[in-house]
Order: C-alpha cells, then structure tokens, then sequence
C-alpha cells in the first residue's frame, strides 16, 4: 500500500485493520513512505514518538501518596519519592530527588493570573514573544500605556493570521505561563512571557499538540469554507518553526505569518511555512 491509500481511509475500523495486517517489512515500508511525503527524517519521526511517549508516562513519575498529599502535611516528600523510586527499580538519585521534589512543589498550590506589566512590555520590546505582533497604542489603550510604536491606525490584511481576522482583542497582550499551569507551570518569572491573545489562546495547554491534535489531518469544513487559520494551528506552526524561512528574522525583531506551501493544498500543518509580515 501506498501513502496516500493509507490517507484515503475515512473509518477508524477500517484503518485499524489494514494497519493490523501489515507485517514488520509493510511497516517499515509504509512509514517510509509518509516520513517522505511529510519531509520527515528518521530523527524527527523518533523525537515525535518519544514526546509522546513521554506524556503517557508523566503520572507514573511520583507516586500516588504525593498526589493525595495534604497541602498542610508536615511529612518529607522526600521519603516518599525514595520509597517510589525504589519500587519502580529507578536510583534515587540527588538530582531525581531535587527534581521530583520541585514538580510536586509546583502541583501542590493553585495558580493566578498574572497580569502584564509595562516592565514586562518593555523587556519584550512591545512584541509578543510568540508571533512579533507589536503592541501598538490601540491594543495598550486600556491599559493607559503609550507604545514607543504609536498607533497602527489601518487593521493589517492577513487571511492566514487569526490576529486580523477576528476581534481586536485577540492583539491585546496576555501573560503566558510557558510551561502550562495546567501542568503544575509556575508563576516565577523566568516561567512567564508576554503574548498576544490569539497566540495565548492558540497555545492553551501546548503539549505535543502538532503530533495529536486535528490540524495534522482533516481541517473542518468552516476553516476550508472561510479559508481561515485557527489560532492554534497558527500558534503551532510558529512554535515548531519560529523563524522566517526567506529573512532568517525571529519575532523579536518582525511580526511572523505563516504562508501555504502549495496554494491549492489544505490549511494543514504540514502545508506551512513561517514568514515575515509586511509593516511593523
């Protein structure tokens, strides 16, 4: 079977059987055969894998009794990471501790909402930290700031950005958590970066998001219809590759867009490109 007869499957059943039927060298030869069309390298196929992976294992990293443990407990999660390690045959080493010991610590209390302040707008540059957008003064405006950027004026013209083609707000500057709070993130600064809502909201629990969610396959009807990018398809394509391919330029420097590979493809991942915006 060939690549595409594989994509041509509209039924899980169908597709469970066919992949269930394959012996070791169909396997192979099949992976080949997407890896390529994909303009994937083995390299990419095995860290993708491995991401995975990782996630499915995450909750078998500490143990049970730290999970339940009392916010008031006045135990040592130590003892309690010693006596895992051990049962699941790992070392209890100084930096497995220290480590173990850390996630806990970011669990075990609720997170607030930050708030961005002017310091953090200017430790940026005025730019969201994800796609380049300058905050200019229409987006600062409730927040009574002046950007060193002034004001925009005329909307920019971008199908293929979500930050044109909906509200303002979505241009208004957020406060990230760059690893999630809904994975334990916490609120030190080095944790914290300024976006753009639309990337904020395009991100919202980023965790291997281009290897399992829908935009590496089928788009919905709407997206196709309306020729409109989600905000988090946009969000991924600039995480995997946050740099213009034709300028070399980051978005500390530009705003970033994402460009279709083939025209008359689909508004997929893999159809995309990251580049510079035109203007600020």
């Amino acid at each position: 079977m060939e690549w595409i007869d594989f994509a041509l499957f509209g039924d899980e059943n169908g597709l469970q059987s066919a992949l269930d039927g394959l012996d070791a060298r169909q396997r192979a030869e099949a992976i080949a055969g997407l890896a390529r069309k994909l303009g994937l390298d083995r390299a990419d196929i095995e860290l993708s894998i491995l991401r995975l992976l990782i996630e499915r294992a995450r909750p078998y990293a500490l143990p049970t009794s730290l999970w339940r443990r009392p916010v008031t407990a006045s135990d040592d999660p130590r003892a309690h990471l010693r006596t895992h390690f051990g049962r699941i045959g790992v070392a209890a080493t100084a930096d497995r501790l220290d480590k173990g010991l850390d996630l806990y610590l970011q669990f075990r209390e609720e997170r607030s909402r930050v708030q961005v302040q002017e310091a953090d707008l200017r430790r940026c540059g005025y730019r969201c930290e994800h796609c380049g957008l300058a905050f200019c003064n229409e987006e600062l405006a409730r927040r009574t700031i002046v950007s060193p950027f002034g004001t925009r004026g005329t909307k920019k013209t971008d199908a293929l950005k979500p930050h044109w083609n909906g509200g303002d707000d979505l241009r208004w500057p957020t406060m990230d958590h760059d690893w999630p709070v809904s994975l334990y993130g916490s609120n030190d600064r080095k944790n914290l970066r300024v976006l753009c809502r639309a990337c904020n909201d395009g991100k919202m629990d980023f965790v291997a998001w281009e290897q399992t969610r829908s935009a590496v396959g089928l788009p919905k009807r709407i997206q196709l219809s309306l020729g409109k990018v989600p905000n988090e398809l946009f969000y991924t394509q600039l995480r995997r590759s946050p740099i213009c391919v034709d300028t070399g330029q980051t978005a500390a420097s530009t705003e970033l867009t994402v460009r279709l590979v083939d025209a008359n493809g689909p508004l997929v991942l893999d159809n995309f490109v990251t580049v510079a915006s035109p203007g600020i």
